[in-house]
């Protein structure tokens, strides 16, 4: 029977090929940032890697939403923001934009755009001075579930005993998740644990994944919210400050080895002494190989988004260096849906240099453009742009997403 302990003052011990497995993806991990940092296309690929991050995310969870969709949405976020700011409003807020109604999405392509909004406020919140607290928890899911923090969906930590679906009878036998009423010591363990640097990020990230889900703390949505939860852990340990690692697309690749080393309880798996050490000890090194295999997406994507920028600069010709034009190539392969006042907002330059510049790539058949309905101006649409992220995609994950929680309970032999 496993049941979760504190975990704070608890001393883990890593075998050998684990620890070697974590120092190598850490290694390439830092020097892939360091690369990052010096090339042109950084924000491009910090913001596609977040997408990437995002949908994959979501197919672990079953759920299979399209890279355009999702691509529009976050255009159409952005742009109706940028006009309420600029109408003297103030900014649109995630929950406001999806009460507007979002007609002709998927719930899936809606839902990656909410954990798409929750990475980049953690980025935008968590710095190596951050402290965790139950309060920050609370906002992750909600954002995650609501597109807004826990003061205003009123979200909470669950107040009742989980149930585990239709795996209950044979989960009963060897997990027993904490009362609803010592939910909250164990989530103020799991921030004490995660406020001290005493393993490497990945290692900590990953211990603290396998036991937030151990607590239980909400009735749904544990692996987005778990991990968002690591990204921030990592982000607090200053590791990769402007690029977010799509750690998700190991489990997106492979949910069935993701689940059996995540929930091993939940399959009747021995929790206790050394079969309990062994299991973390498999999932820690899943974590490091997901990294690595995160950063083996870094580097190819980061070659495409080189190879589409010197695609672009050759069929324009000639280009003035730091000129609104190379400014807006390099804005376009990373955001592939502009409107002039939002291009202009991006890459600093004026209206009437923007919409020049604009023309320009209109010319060379580099964007088209569409009427965006409920917007002021027109989109501009850089089809490559889109092309190279859905092929990044397809690439890297299944053609069928099964959600974990179907590939546990596959593995279980359960009917």
């Amino acid at each position: 029977m496993y049941e979760p302990h504190f975990i704070a003052s608890h001393g883990f011990v890593l075998s050998g090929a684990t620890l070697a497995e974590l120092s190598r993806a850490e290694m390439e991990l830092s020097r892939l940032e360091a690369r990052v940092e010096l090339d042109r296309s950084r924000e491009a690929l910090s913001q596609n890697l977040a997408r990437l991050e995002a949908i994959a995310t979501l197919r672990i969870d079953g759920e299979k939403p399209l890279i355009e969709d999702l691509l529009r949405i976050s255009s159409r976020y952005e742009i109706m923001n940028l006009e309420n700011i600029e109408d003297g409003g103030e900014g649109l807020r995630i929950d406001e934009f999806l009460a507007l109604g979002q007609h002709g999405f998927s719930r899936s392509a809606i839902d990656a755009f909410k954990y798409l909004e929750t990475i980049k406020w953690i980025v935008r919140t968590v710095d190596e001075s951050f402290r965790f607290t139950p309060d920050f928890l609370l906002d992750i899911h909600s954002m995650c579930l609501f597109g807004n923090r826990a003061a205003q969906s009123g979200i909470a930590f669950r107040s009742r005993p989980h149930s585990c679906g239709k795996a209950s009878q044979t989960v009963s036998m060897s997990y027993l998740p904490p009362d609803p009423s010592r939910v909250l010591d164990f989530i103020d363990d799991l921030c004490l644990f995660e406020n001290r640097n005493l393993y490497s990020p990945i290692a900590q990230a990953a211990l603290a994944h396998f036991q937030f889900e151990g607590i239980k703390p909400f009735k749904t949505a544990l692996d987005r919210t778990g991990r968002a939860m690591s990204h921030a852990i990592m982000r607090r340990r200053g590791f990769f400050r402007k690029t977010v690692v799509p750690i998700a697309l190991m489990p997106a690749i492979d949910t069935r080895a993701h689940a059996i080393r995540l929930l091993p309880y939940q399959r009747g798996s021995e929790m206790q002494g050394r079969s309990k050490a062994h299991v973390l000890d498999e999932w820690v090194r899943f974590c490091a190989h997901s990294s690595h295999v995160a950063a083996m997406a870094m580097r190819t994507h980061l070659e495409t988004c080189t190879a589409l920028e010197r695609h672009w600069r050759n069929r324009m010709g000639k280009i003035s260096k730091g000129s609104a034009v190379e400014e807006l190539i390099l804005a376009f392969i990373g955001n592939p849906l502009m409107t002039v006042s939002h291009a202009s907002r991006l890459i600093g330059r004026g209206i009437s240099a923007t919409n020049d510049a604009m023309n320009r790539l209109l010319q060379e058949g580099i964007v088209h453009c569409e009427e965006l309905p409920g917007a002021r101006n027109r989109l501009f649409v850089a089809d490559e742009s889109i092309v190279l992220l859905d092929r990044m995609e397809r690439c890297m994950t299944q053609k069928d997403p099964i959600s974990r929680d179907d590939a546990l309970f596959d593995f279980s032999g359960a009917v």
